[in-house]
C-alpha cells in the first residue's frame, strides 16, 4: 500500500543534506507539495530533522534551505516530510511541481 498522501513528481537534483550527523551530498528522486526521497549514501535516522540545501532558484543565488524530518529509509536514501517551509522553499517545490506538470 502506498502511503503518500500526494502525487510525486521526478526532481532529479543535486542538494547537500545537513543533518545532526554532519553534512553530505544528495539527489532529489522525486518530490511533491509535502516531501521528497533523496538518493544519498548517508542516511538519517527515521525522526531526525534534516535541511536539504537546494542550489538553485532563490531570487539572489544563495541555496533555499526545505527544513524537513525523515519519515523513512531505504538502502539508497530516504524520505523527507517538509515542515515549515518558508516563502523560497515553498516557490522552490512549486517551481518543481509546475515544471513535471507541464
Amino acid at each position: 500500500m502506498d502511503h503518500r498522501q500526494a502525487l510525486r513528481c521526478r526532481a532529479l537534483t543535486l542538494v547537500n543534506i545537513h543533518c545532526r550527523r554532519g553534512c553530505s551530498a544528495g539527489l532529489i528522486y522525486d518530490i511533491s507539495h509535502n516531501g521528497m526521497f533523496v538518493l544519498s549514501e548517508a542516511i538519517p535516522e527515521i525522526n531526525d530533522h534534516v535541511d536539504i540545501h537546494m542550489a538553485l532558484s532563490s531570487e539572489d543565488g544563495s541555496p533555499v534551505r526545505v527544513p524537513g524530518r525523515v519519515v523513512h529509509r531505504g538502502k539508497n536514501g530516504f524520505g523527507v516530510r517538509f515542515r515549515e517551509l518558508g516563502s523560497a522553499a515553498r516557490g522552490t517545490v512549486k517551481k518543481f511541481l509546475a515544471v513535471c506538470r507541464a
